[in-house]
């Protein structure tokens, strides 16, 4: 049985990270709501070829997942390109 995920994409989270970067206590909570983009796009994925049903994994043809491989390819790219050019400048904890 695969595990559910506990902390699922939803605007609450979009406008929580959209307020703390607002707010920028920390120089990292810019970053947070790219964090939340991509947490969309995997959930998005994991939906799309039913990695969330708890018992197998949706049966497409090779043309389907093709697809969504270029669909989800596309979505990554574009998360990439709105990321902010300092992510590699911040320190780790």
């Amino acid at each position: 049985m695969r595990k559910v995920n506990p902390l699922r994409y939803d605007e609450y989270l979009v406008s929580s990270a959209a307020s703390l970067a607002q707010e920028l206590a920390v120089p990292s909570d810019a970053y947070l709501i790219h964090q939340l983009r991509l947490l969309r796009c995997i959930e998005d994925a994991c939906e799309t070829f039913g990695y969330s049903e708890p018992r197998q994994p949706r049966q497409m043809s090779d043309e389907q997942t093709q697809m969504y491989v270029n669909a989800f390819s596309g979505s990554l790219q574009e998360w990439r390109s709105s990321f902010p050019s300092m992510v590699g400048k911040l320190s780790a904890p």
